[in-house]
């Protein structure tokens, strides 16, 4: 009898651990879910080449980015708009979803976009429309006075630029 209670007590201590080693990760998993990937937009450091990323962390962006880019290494992400360096998780975390990122690999710097007179920013290449009204001075169309000495309508006809 001794050798039979011996027995179940060496036989239930593994059990039990596995019992509670399962429950304890069962508990972690429902308590600390998989972080569910997030969309990101992210150009490379003249703004010539954009590609959408999903990522879930920092670490899996910055991998994608690196070779959505096809940057050289290691890769730092900056924010497009304004040059904050993202790099911590818990930053990362507070991006919102479509945020705008600049890659910058080893010597590149952020630079603000260039913006033209009108307040529009400029790609490289400028993407201008197919048709541009002829101006008079800088940035103002050159539009003919109606007969009471009103201007006309000032876009241009035929023009979908």
């Amino acid at each position: 009898m001794d050798y039979a209670k011996s027995l179940s007590l060496r036989l239930a201590a593994p059990v039990s651990k596995c019992v509670s080693a399962s429950a304890s990760m069962t508990q972690q998993l429902l308590l600390n879910p998989a972080p569910r990937p997030r969309p990101f937009r992210v150009c490379n450091w003249d703004r010539s080449l954009r590609k959408g990323i999903m990522a879930p962390s920092l670490a899996e962006l910055l991998r994608q980015a690196q070779s959505a880019l096809l940057a050289p290494s290691p890769v730092v992400l900056v924010l497009e708009e304004d040059g904050t360096a993202v790099e911590t998780e818990a930053f990362f975390r507070t991006l919102e979803e479509g945020a705008v990122l600049m890659a910058l690999a080893k010597g590149q710097t952020w630079a603000a976009p260039k913006v033209s007179p009108m307040g529009w920013r400029i790609r490289n290449p400028p993407n201008y429309p197919s048709c541009v009204p002829k101006t008079g001075s800088v940035g103002v169309p050159r539009v003919p006075l109606g007969s009471a000495g009103t201007r006309r309508d000032a876009a241009p006809r035929g023009c979908l630029g």
